[in-house]
This record gives C-alpha cells, structure tokens and sequence, in this order.
C-alpha cells in the first residue's frame, strides 16, 4: 500500500508543487470545507525545512483568501437572510462581533467558529479591509507558531 503513494509522495516533494499544494490546502482549509491545512504544511517543512518563510508566506496569504471568501459568501447572503433570529445559535458571537467589529476575526483560524466569524462579518457587512487585516494577522500568527514549534521539536 505504501508502494502505491510514493509516486504521488515524489511528486508533491518538487518545492514548487509543494508550495502551491500548500496554497491550495490553506485556501480550501478556510473555506466552508472540513480540511486542516498544518498537517501538509508540516510535511512540507519535513522535507524542505529551509523554506520554512516560503510557506508560512503561501500559507498565510492562501488562508486568508479562502478566509474572504466566507466573508463574501456572508455578504452576499445579506441579501437572504436579513433577521438575526437566524443566528440564534451563535448569538454570543453575534454579541461579540457587535461589540468588537473587524477585530474578531483575529479569531478567524480557529476550529468551528473561525468560519463563522467570517461569514458573520461579511453578513454584518464588516469593512473588508480592516476585516482582511485581521484576518491576515490571526492566521499568520497561527501558522507561525506552528511552523516555530514544529522546527524547534524537530
């Protein structure tokens, strides 16, 4: 079974297909879809630890894309979904959003709620600049530490 992947394995070892899949991995990641960008980051960084800042860079920049992508699917569902009843189930966040605006999606990389953060402030209809500014930050500053972290145990 090993046999079977190592010539995916070689391939996504070339550095430039493997910094464009972590792109892709960091965009899809932070989208509505349940994929972790860190663990293809990390073997990445096994193989190529010397590029580290090539990745963090590609990471960062690709997560928060996918990031404004929620942002503008919560824009746009503006227009659907005008009541905040609709939210009750996220109503301490909704209060949170409220009360600290753009600033929230520093938080925008966690587990669960990221994406909601997210598709929230594009439904508040959030200044995207600021909104891209935080979101860049929280992300960067997760992966980052991750890659840290990971060199140092290494």
């Amino acid at each position: 079974m090993i046999s079977y992947f190592e010539p995916i394995w070689q391939f996504l070892s070339i550095t430039e297909v493997g910094l464009i899949a972590i792109g892709i991995t960091s965009f899809l990641a932070s989208t509505v879809m349940p994929l972790g960008s860190e663990p293809y980051l990390l073997a990445f960084l096994e193989l190529h630890p010397q590029q580290y800042l090539e990745a963090v860079v590609i990471a960062s920049i690709a997560n928060t894309l996918g990031g404004l992508s929620t942002w503008y699917l919560g824009s746009l569902s503006n227009r659907l979904v005008s009541s905040e009843s609709k939210f009750e189930k996220h109503h301490k966040l909704l209060k949170y959003m409220k009360k600290y605006g753009s600033r929230m999606l520093i938080f925008s990389w966690l587990p669960l709620v990221g994406d909601v953060i997210s598709g929230l402030a594009g439904w508040m209809k959030l200044p995207l600049g600021p909104c891209f500014f935080y979101m860049l930050v929280g992300k960067s500053l997760r992966y980052v530490i991750v890659v840290v972290t990971f060199l140092q145990i290494r």
